[in-house]
């Protein structure tokens, strides 16, 4: 969803993950098991986001791939896992939309859609329960 608004023929998404750089220290004084150190800033996650393209879709597909041109930060675009269970980027942080309007038409099959984008300045947060 982006805002209230369903985001039509949209399948699938995928949330990259939370991930955190490490640093091997060198061995010392006949170490023989390496030692890792977090380092640098943590890494939200990477989104994408993909379907049955739908030009029409004015206030979704066309909505988000407008704005997204416009350099927005969004805090509103909802991933849901069911009707209960939804992601969202965490309080502070937004989503920059990176590629939109990455159409794929077979001769033989419905035009699909891909979006990708990167969480920023909060982790990606689970809200809800169900199933």
């Amino acid at each position: 969803m982006y805002g209230s608004v369903v985001v039509a023929e949209i399948e699938e998404f995928t949330l990259g993950g939370f991930q955190q750089s490490t640093s091997k220290s060198g061995t010392t004084f006949g170490q023989t098991i390496a030692h890792y150190e977090a380092i640098d800033a943590q890494e939200p996650g990477k989104i994408t986001f993909k379907g049955f393209h739908d030009p029409s879709d004015s206030t979704g597909q066309e909505a988000v791939a407008a704005a997204a041109k416009l350099k927005a930060h969004f805090d509103n675009l909802y991933f849901y896992e069911n009707t209960n269970t939804f992601w969202r980027v965490g309080a502070g942080g937004y989503i920059i939309v990176e590629t939109c309007d990455a159409i794929s038409a077979p001769r033989t099959s419905y035009a699909t859609v891909n979006f990708s984008a990167q969480a920023s300045d909060a982790l990606m947060e689970r809200v809800g329960t169900g199933t």
